[in-house]
């Protein structure tokens, strides 16, 4: 049975991107049984949420000099928009901090 993996990624300086680019290639390399999609935060959707059965995230986090590991705005929107919530409780999802 194929699966739908959809992979989220937020990026200020491209290398969460990177990081979300070698994630896929690894899961791609070692199994035949998913289909993966990838996309920015920012465009992410309820709809996009519901689709997936695997939800992986990517984000890059840092230091703005008052709270360590700050997440990207755009990510930190999505994990917390009301709308969103609902969708995320009820998902299996994977996060990465870059």
């Amino acid at each position: 049975m194929e699966r739908k993996v959809t992979l989220i990624y937020a990026t200020s300086t491209g290398n969460s991107e990177v990081v979300a680019d070698a994630i896929i290639a690894g899961l791609q390399r070692d199994t035949k049984t998913i289909r993966i999609s990838k996309q920015r935060a920012e465009v992410t959707t309820t709809d996009d949420l519901m689709n997936a059965d695997i939800l992986v995230f990517v984000c890059g986090s840092w230091n703005t000099g008052n709270v360590e590991g700050q997440l990207n705005p755009y990510m930190f929107e999505l994990l917390r928009s009301e709308e969103h919530m609902s969708e995320l409780q009820s998902r299996f999802g994977i996060s990465y901090a870059v």
